[in-house]
């Protein structure tokens, strides 16, 4: 397997967060912070129309209502989790094989779980189910879903979730039932409901059973007179005949309590055993029921297991109303007494876990799956932190709620006391996702691809940049896992893989519990087509996953060839979604290759922007080319566009690059836009104080010096193009037209590297391609290691900010923004003695600075604050 990782360097860049409009809605509550390494508690709930019964599919966060031993718990973790509206290819294709491959909205099947509780079901009774499960597996289940089944206690089938339907129902013949509503004792044998009631107490009971056991032993109902002066037995026999009742009662209770316990223990660890796969699980129980007398802390372990794994528990209740022709005497009511007390506990199973009972389902078993299939179809999953507790309780409990006039709730009445207190293991929730039959959705996840030109022969670069909504950093869980694998569709095979981390996000979007990360990668492919998973874990377990099928063109082919269009705003963030705003620019790149630089010489790039759906353009502008790079063999020459958008509608647009050479076209490269209004579009997170706005380092004089100064050096060489993006601050283009090898590797290219990963908020790369160009730099710069200092800040490390805002003050004495920010550094590190000897030297150097002095003045007062 190739692995790969994000430390070489990299074209596409972080892309500009978009809330999703359900779960980012603007919140009428105070949004809590959702920090990384916090486990969360979750529970998938139900929202419905009171009056219509449909689902809610616009709920907010700020809506729902969880309380937990007395108090509202913060919403932390929120999405709305529904089947595509479109058809299974037609949703493939938007969330698959898209521009932009996303697991918010992507198709998945459904999980059903078949369980028939074969004690529990009386001979005979097992035919009708098993005729209406095949019905339903051969109606119902669509491509893409998962059945599982199981009939337990064994023998019986025990299947996995399987796509293989035809499987599943050759195996349902083997389903048996074994419920015997009688049992036999030492005096004879008793319904386990009157046994149940003996045990209970019930002396009416009692005193019938007696008399019949006693008739039954002795052809006289030898009990019927005893205390009026009857023959048979006098008190003392009585009392004795009853104690032997009760003790045969007991022991009948006793093995029907087993056979539910043993039930209800292999229920729980098949439904646990489920934990590990993503998504909402729909049991079908068929069942006629057992006593729950004696198995209330079982019935509380599968609800456990069931909140853990996201298992919903739907009964279908197999009783017949009908009289059975074995019973020895009428019963009248009894009979659908016992019914009843059955069906507690199955019963309560399905409130547990938002599930649903259908009593008397055996007259209408295909109503009663088709009820179930409908109710697994759409649903929001809710994260909250829970409360500490140390009750030792298998199960707490919570009550959910929504605020909406007209809505109506249905949830699980708690959640897995282990499941709020554990972190599952990484290695072991990254191997399932990467294995799982659909993307997971705990985390979203957006990213899309660029083809460019290859190094070697016969290779191609695949650029990657990927966008997740994660929770905000903390100093224990300061980074998430990020893992991928690319296979060739034909056969399978691992052509590329990866294992990273990413930076979690330092601050929460407005108006979300989360923030935006990105990541970023580089691999390199032969022509052909791909399947990639991308897998992110945050620290406390969350996973997400999407999936991506892609083509890899090849572009070392005789003639003139392209690369993917790449877009992005004025400012020069290249987002996995391009997003450009109203009124303001666009720019894109396209690079063209050719075997010779003769083939390029009469090359010219055109691009239309026109409404997606529409048929005319509304802008066309003809690209800039930039000079030939290379020779025979591997030619190449860089087209850039610049598109205004003032005036231009709001909306989404198709941008369309058509190539020609010699006046003929070549073909054409194409990219979705939206252009936006600034208030419309979730800016990105302005940094934590600590870090810099890599915007107003770069758009400051001693950067821009030092830019200008990079772009004479870079005039007539391999740099150039890039040099020339720095200045009008395209970061994502500069990174780009870095050419690699010796050029790539020199003081200047570092440096170009450097500030564009600066000025795209990618501190760490910044830090160590501005340090390395330092370095190795003949004639140190000034202004190169105040950028540098800047840089270090952004990545976490003070002293080496501090030391290279040091060697700029050491090479220029009159550079007053250094000695400010190694002041403030000092300050964050609570060392204001050195803060205030920083400024010292500066006023040594510059005695009439007014910036040096206001601060010294502040810092001095600070410190000389007596302290309460």
């Amino acid at each position: 397997m190739k692995r790969v990782t994000a430390s070489v360097p990299l074209l596409l860049l972080a892309a500009i967060a978009v809330r999703s409009d359900d779960a980012r809605a603007q919140s009428q509550q105070p949004v809590a912070t959702f920090r990384s390494g916090t486990v969360l508690a979750q529970l998938d709930i139900r929202v419905v129309d009171d009056k219509t019964g449909r689902p809610i599919q616009d709920l907010r966060a700020d809506e729902i209502e969880i309380i937990e031993a007395g108090r509202r718990r913060p919403v932390l973790l929120f999405q709305h989790m529904s089947d595509p509206a479109a058809p299974l290819m037609e949703a493939a294709e938007r969330t698959i094989t898209g521009e932009v491959s996303t697991n918010q909205g992507a198709p998945r099947g459904q999980l059903y779980i078949l369980i028939f509780d074969q004690g529990h079901i009386s001979s005979g009774n097992e035919q009708r189910a098993r005729a209406a499960a095949a019905r339903f597996l051969t109606t119902r289940v669509r491509p893409g879903d998962r059945v599982a089944l199981y009939g337990i206690p064994g023998p019986g089938p025990q299947i996995g979730f399987t796509p293989n339907v035809e499987r599943v129902i050759a195996e349902l013949p083997k389903v048996r039932g074994g419920l015997d509503r009688f049992s036999n004792g030492a005096i004879g044998a008793m319904r386990i409901q009157e046994a149940l009631e003996v045990t209970r107490g019930n002396n009416e009971v009692l005193v019938k059973v007696a008399n019949r056991l006693s008739a039954a032993r002795s052809g006289t109902d030898v009990l019927a007179g005893i205390g009026a002066g009857a023959p048979g037995g006098g008190a003392d026999d009585r009392a004795v005949f009853e104690m032997l009742v009760k003790e045969d009662a007991r022991a009948m209770v006793a093995r029907a309590d087993q056979r539910a316990r043993n039930f209800l223990l292999m229920f729980a660890d098949i439904v646990r055993q489920m934990r590990a796969i993503d998504g909402r699980k729909s049991v079908m129980l068929f069942s006629e029921g057992f006593f729950a007398d004696n198995v209330s802390r079982e019935i509380e372990q599968v609800a456990a297991a069931a909140a853990e794994s996201y298992t919903v528990i739907n009964t279908l209740d197999l009783n017949r109303r009908q009289l059975e022709i074995r019973e020895p005497e009428p019963v009248g009511a009894d009979h659908f007494n016992e019914i009843q007390s059955r069906l507690g506990a199955i019963g309560s199973l399905s409130a547990e876990t938002d599930g649903i009972l259908m009593a008397d389902a055996v007259s209408a078993l295909d109503r009663s799956l088709e009820r179930v299939a409908e109710n697994s179809r759409d649903y929001y999953l809710v994260g909250f932190e829970p409360e500490s507790s140390d009750s030792g309780a298998l199960y707490q409990r919570v009550t959910v709620g929504v605020t909406r006039p007209g809505a109506r709730v249905f949830a699980r009445t708690g959640y897995s006391a282990d499941l709020g207190k554990r972190i599952p293991q990484r290695r072991h929730t990254i191997d399932a996702a990467l294995k799982a039959p659909f993307p997971h959705q705990g985390l979203s996840v957006s990213y899309t691809s660029y083809v460019m030109r290859g190094a070697s022969p016969g290779m191609q670069k695949v650029f990657v940049s990927l966008m997740t909504h994660l929770p905000v950093t903390d100093a224990a869980a300061p980074r998430a896992d990020v893992v991928f694998v690319v296979r060739d569709v034909r056969d399978g095979r691992v052509m590329a893989s990866g294992t990273d981390t990413l930076p979690m996000p330092r601050v929460a979007e407005p108006g979300a519990t989360t923030g935006t990360a990105h990541y970023k990668v580089q691999f390199e492919l032969p022509a052909g087509s791909y399947l990639m998973r991308a897998v992110v874990r945050d620290p406390s377990g969350l996973v997400g996953s999407a999936d991506r099928r892609f083509d890899v063109r090849r572009l070392d082919r005789p003639g003139v060839t392209f690369s993917d269009l790449i877009l992005s705003d004025v400012r020069g963030a290249l987002p996995v979604r391009a997003i450009a705003h109203h009124g303001s620019g666009l720019v894109g790149t396209l690079e063209l290759y050719a075997p010779s630089p003769a083939q390029l010489s009469d090359v010219s790039v055109t691009a239309e922007l026109a409404p997606v759906g529409g048929q005319r353009a509304v802008s066309v502008v003809r690209a800039g080319l930039q000079e030939v790079r290379g020779g025979d063999g591997a030619a190449s020459r860089a087209a850039r566009l610049a598109v205004p958008l003032t005036g231009v509608p709001l909306g989404d647009y198709l941008v369309t690059a058509i190539v020609r050479a010699g006046g003929e076209q070549v073909g054409t490269a194409t990219r979705e836009l939206r252009v936006a209004d600034e208030s419309s579009v979730a800016p990105v997170a302005a940094p934590e104080r600590a870090h810099p706005n890599p915007a107003a380092v770069l758009e400051g004089r001693m950067a821009q010096e030092y830019l200008r100064e990079l772009h004479r050096a870079a005039v007539g060489t391999p740099l150039q193009q890039a040099a020339e993006y720095a200045l009008t601050a395209a970061w994502a283009p500069v990174l780009a037209a870095v050419p690699q090898g010796e050029a790539a590797m020199s003081p200047a290219g570092s440096a170009l590297r450097g500030l564009a990963r600066l000025g795209l908020g990618e501190y760490a790369g910044a830090a160590d391609d501005l340090r390395r160009a330092f370095d190795a730099g003949d004639r140190k710069d000034a202004r190169a290691a105040f950028v540098l200092g800047w840089a270090s800040a952004g990545a976490g490390r003070p002293r080496d900010a501090i030391s290279a805002w040091r060697a700029a003050v050491f090479i220029d004495p009159l550079m007053v923004p250094a000695y400010l920010a190694m002041a403030d550094q000092y300050m964050r590190l609570s060392e204001a003695a050195l803060a205030a000897q920083a400024l010292r030297t500066g006023l040594s150097a510059i005695p009439d600075s007014p910036e040096l002095k206001s601060k010294l003045s502040e810092i001095e007062r600070a410190t000389s604050r007596p302290r309460s």
